[in-house]
């Protein structure tokens, strides 16, 4: 782990303290820790990453994410960026009602086959929220608890002009708080990941007035292969009803959920059956491969916070500058989210990935995502380079081991010397590697109701 993932995880560790010692005689739906976590740590461990980093990403801010100058010397927001769900006037009036009692959140994962239909069904019927503001229970002392964690957390970690960052929090729960609770007519909502501000603010409403929320993953396999507190806080929380990936795998020491579902429902990854292979091709991947594809993750520009995230461009740039030296014939496959733009002079691979990844002979994989999924379910030869940015659980990580040539880069900052000595050991002794084993996290055979079923059922009970 590194120093900054270390501090990081202590980070959440005061936050996860704070939300359990100051809950105010209220249960945690209604925390304002608690609505605030993702943002907290966003903020928090973006100060101290952006304070070390070797570069400067520019002057945009889009709060609670900060810039270098920023996590120096924090200063004044002026204004914050609002993100409205993406409908056409007519349509945002018509969803507004809706044809069955449930609410639709935002980033909801349904892209492909039956589950894109079932998506559009959701869509129809449900009722899409406007911009939200979260009910919280004895507001103004609770905004005051939120500041006095906030200077807490300034001392701790040496973060100067607290009161800056108090007036920049400030604003930002006045825009994202109320202390008018307003009766919800749907008996659930359905949600993407908890990370996005609208989704909390929706679950943080529908729990406190015991209404049902079904919380989605998204990543195309199991949630709980990543013991990081972003899945704790987030992405496995705030719902009464987890729809994961898979089978049923347990939680972890950072990952367990600080509202824990009262059910979890498995689903199948309707993109990873489509791909899926239970046999490897088993040929050798070699440095002047003519088809190779690297799937790199995106560049995150500002957007830097921990743990287990992200590297600052710089020092990722310096990574692909030595792997694209090493691998002359190498394709790059463009993260479509990137922040920054991808200029090195090699080919590159702008189709789905799910149309190009059957024509490569090989994969160059750097980071565990939707798309290393996606890649270890097909039959392709896969190299995977573990750069040390995600925490992944020892169940996990032993079946890549098993699915591909692993090589462990320990340090990203090591030598070129060092490292491409590393590599080119392993490139010399690649093993025979199989596949069957990865399928468990991603195909629910026990279960092959759709998400629309399942919610239809729910609603038939209430």
């Amino acid at each position: 782990m590194s120093q900054s993932d270390v501090v990081a995880v202590e980070i959440f560790d005061d936050l996860k303290n704070y939300l359990f010692s100051n809950n105010l005689g209220h249960d945690l739906a209604g925390n304002i820790i608690g609505l605030f976590f993702h943002d907290l740590m966003v903020h928090f461990t973006g100060i101290l990453i952006h304070r070390d980093a070797k570069e400067e990403y520019g002057k945009e801010i889009d709060f609670p994410f900060v810039n270098m100058t920023y996590s120096k010397i924090p200063f004044e927001i002026e204004n914050f960026k609002i993100l409205e769900p993406k409908s056409r006037s007519l349509v945002k009036q018509i969803k507004r009602s809706s044809l069955l009692p449930f609410g639709v959140g935002q980033a909801i994962p349904m892209s492909l086959g039956r589950d894109r239909i079932e998506k559009t069904l959701l869509s129809i019927l449900g009722c899409s929220h406007d911009f939200t503001t979260a009910y919280i229970v004895r507001r103004s002392e609770q905004i005051k608890i939120l500041f006095d964690v906030i200077e807490e957390l300034c001392k701790k970690y040496s973060i100067s002009n607290h009161d800056q960052i108090i007036k920049n929090w400030s604003r930002y729960a006045e825009l994202h708080t109320t202390s008018q609770q307003r009766l919800l007519h749907q008996n659930a909502v359905i949600l993407g990941t908890r990370c996005q501000m609208q989704n909390r603010k929706l679950a943080v409403n529908y729990l406190q007035q015991g209404k049902e929320v079904l919380g989605m993953t998204h990543g195309e396999a199991s949630n709980a292969i990543f013991d990081e507190p972003i899945f704790g806080y987030a992405d496995c929380s705030y719902c009464t009803t987890l729809i994961d990936y898979g089978s049923d795998r347990g939680f972890g020491e950072l990952n367990r959920p600080l509202i824990e579902p009262k059910r979890v429902i498995y689903r199948t990854s309707r993109i990873v059956r489509k791909v899926s292979s239970e046999a490897v091709d088993n040929r050798e991947i070699l440095l002047d491969s003519p088809r190779l594809l690297y799937i790199p993750t995106m560049y995150s520009a500002n957007k830097l916070y921990g743990p287990f995230r992200n590297f600052e461009d710089a020092v990722y740039r310096d990574w692909q500058k030595l792997l694209i030296s090493l691998f002359p014939n190498v394709t790059v496959k463009i993260h479509p989210k990137s922040l920054a733009n991808w200029n090195y002079k090699c080919r590159v691979e702008s189709r789905n990935l799910i149309t190009c990844i059957s024509e490569y002979e090989g994969i160059l994989l750097d980071y565990c995502s939707t798309a290393a999924t996606i890649a270890f379910s097909t039959d392709r030869p896969i190299i995977y380079f573990d750069l040390g940015l995600r925490n992944l659980t020892a169940e996990y990580k032993q079946d890549i081991k098993q699915r591909c040539q692993y090589i462990d880069i320990s340090n990203i900052e090591d030598s070129n010397d060092l490292l491409r000595e590393k590599i080119l050991y392993k490139l010399r002794n690649q093993e025979k590697k199989i596949n069957s084993q990865m399928l468990k996290y991603s195909i629910a055979e026990d279960n092959q109701e759709g998400i629309f079923s399942n919610l239809y059922r729910l609603l038939k009970r209430l």
